[in-house]
């Protein structure tokens, strides 16, 4: 495959977003499945390879994300008479921008997150739906979590808890496993507590 003749693409580690069609143009399920294929350079015929999709269909996907600005074309190679694109993802961490706090205020954030958690619940369903999901290390490798934890912290210690978070997830992206692992987090303080 071309791939492991291109040279490495440094992928910048934040993505910040500007807008709720931003984020909406990248939260349903083929489109970070095709997110977290893009974190490799690939073709469109690569990626739907990949995928299992006629590539007619992933060029749907591609371009809107491309529209948005969420994957980026990092090369072209020939392809006949005609040149080949290779995409790759535009960001490893992928968040609202202040522009965005500052357009849409907190019922941005509040519809921002129905659409981070309506994803994390499919893909959660999903995977345990498949078998995917143990909880326990007596199955075999743990495989997934589930919790809330209700903490009472300082503003101090709540800055630190999220630095701490990001610094840990930081850390872990640098692994070269080839186990995928999903993880969806959310801070806030409780209503009424604020």
């Amino acid at each position: 495959m071309y791939l492991a003749s291109m040279p490495d693409h440094e992928i910048p580690e934040v993505l910040e977003i500007d807008t709720i069609e931003g984020f909406d143009a990248i939260i349903s399920p083929q489109r970070l499945q095709l997110a977290e294929i893009l974190a490799t350079p690939r073709s469109a015929k690569e990626a739907a390879e990949e995928l299992g999709v006629p590539v007619t269909r992933l060029y749907y996907h591609l371009n809107s994300m491309l529209e948005q600005g969420l994957v980026r074309v990092v090369d072209e190679r020939p392809r006949g008479a005609l040149k080949e694109r290779v995409f790759q993802v535009a960001g490893k961490v992928i968040r609202p921008s202040k522009a965005f706090l500052d357009r849409y205020g907190s019922d941005g954030i509040a519809e921002l997150s129905a659409l981070a958690f309506r994803h994390a619940e499919t893909r959660f369903g999903r995977a345990a739906k498949a078998g995917l999901v143990g909880l326990e290390p007596s199955d075999g490798p743990r495989t997934g979590t589930i919790g809330l934890s209700n903490l009472t912290l300082t503003p101090e210690r709540l800055d630190e808890l999220v630095e701490r978070i990001e610094a840990l997830l930081e850390d872990f992206r640098q692994d070269t496993g080839d186990l995928p692992v999903s993880l969806f987090q959310a801070t806030h303080i409780r209503e009424g507590q604020g």
